[in-house]
């Protein structure tokens, strides 16, 4: 169980600092005309702090 937990946080953790990044370079990007924007980061930071959450929690219950 411990190497579970280990591993949701790590994960968590990347999952998390990816999706930052994502919000961030979609906020600074500027679109030529026609051009799709992609998507922003908050989906991949919700599930990295879920990932988080888990991990900690299986790793103290």
């Amino acid at each position: 169980m411990t190497v579970l937990a280990i591993c949701l946080i790590a994960v968590g953790a990347v999952v998390s600092v990816l999706g930052v990044l994502r919000l961030v370079s979609s906020r600074r990007r500027v679109l030529a005309p026609g051009e799709v924007a992609p998507g922003n980061g908050i989906p991949l930071m919700v599930a990295g702090d879920i990932a988080l959450i888990a991990g900690v929690l299986v790793l103290v219950l």
